[in-house]
């Protein structure tokens, strides 16, 4: 994209270079006894070779420029993944050994075993999430659109995760359109699913969770809300980066929910953000009318 856009003003600066020597060409072929011919076709061909060498270099010192950037995502990433999966797998190891103890009261090994089966859980979704995000950068959607209702969607994804709000004793305000959608159902239900989980994470004991579904000037708008304690503006640039986690707000998380959303309202030509301060974050989505 970015070396796209440099060619297009380069090509466009000498266009008038060759303006500028066509004008010369003719100047000197007023004051001299040359062939005009002769004159515009050499000052063209010396403009055409030092374009040529021009565009050369500057798209290499691009390319260079983009490799370097590549290389160091790439190191990042695998830091972050090996960090991501280091840590539960310490954890699996070190209290599958203290199980090894004959002297282990029966809460100490309920409370062991609970915390292995909570670890290699977090490990199976981490890989999962891995998965899926990596298919949606290297090959988008895959099958055909469908047309579907978006506040049914929404509704099914808050009793899917009802389990979830009820152990916190959230309840919902909920204000939602009747909109049907054409798009990628699974996918989509997938953005809710991670935005919604986030949402009662971070939801105090007993909280209001809101979600809205509205038609906004030729857009289908969705919010969710929390009363949480917001989102700190050093954090705001990192939400939705692969492995980001707010360690005061998510010790626990790995930090793909968020990308993954992102990644799936961007293939569908929508938008995502979210607005915050103490007591009340919200998400919104917002997808084009088809």
């Amino acid at each position: 994209m970015k070396l796209k856009k440099t060619l297009d003003t380069m090509f466009l600066k000498w266009l008038f270079v060759f303006a500028a020597l066509c004008v010369l060409a003719f100047v000197v072929t007023e004051v001299t006894n040359l062939h005009g011919l002769f004159v515009v076709a050499t000052l063209i061909l010396l403009g055409f070779l030092l374009m040529v060498l021009h565009m050369r270099k500057v798209t290499i010192d691009i390319m260079a420029e983009e490799l370097q950037k590549s290389e160091r995502i790439k190191a990042e990433f695998i830091s972050n993944l090996s960090h991501e999966f280091k840590t539960p797998m310490t954890a699996v190891e070190g209290f599958a050994r203290l199980l090894r103890k004959k002297s282990l009261t029966p809460e100490q090994f309920n409370e062991y075993t609970e915390i292995i089966i909570k670890e290699t859980a977090r490990l199976s979704n981490l890989s999962t999430n891995l998965l899926r995000l990596s298919m949606l950068n290297q090959s988008g959607f895959q099958g055909e659109a469908t047309s579907f209702y978006i506040d049914e969607q929404l509704r099914f994804t808050i009793l899917l995760l009802e389990r979830a709000w009820q152990e916190k004793e959230l309840s919902f305000e909920i204000d939602m359109q009747e909109i049907l959608y054409e798009g990628h159902e699974e996918m989509l239900s997938q953005v809710w699913i991670n935005i919604l989980q986030n949402t009662i994470k971070f939801s105090p004991q007993g909280g209001v969770v809101g979600v809205s579904l509205r038609l906004e000037k030729k857009q289908i708008v969705v919010r969710i809300s929390d009363q949480g304690p917001g989102i700190s503006e050093e954090h705001w640039p990192k939400v939705f980066d692969r492995f980001f986690t707010d360690a005061n707000r998510n010790p626990e998380g790995v930090g793909l929910g968020l990308p993954i959303a992102k990644r799936i309202v961007e293939l569908s030509h929508g938008e995502i953000g979210f607005t915050t301060q103490m007591g009340n974050t919200v998400f919104f989505v917002k997808l084009p009318v088809k």
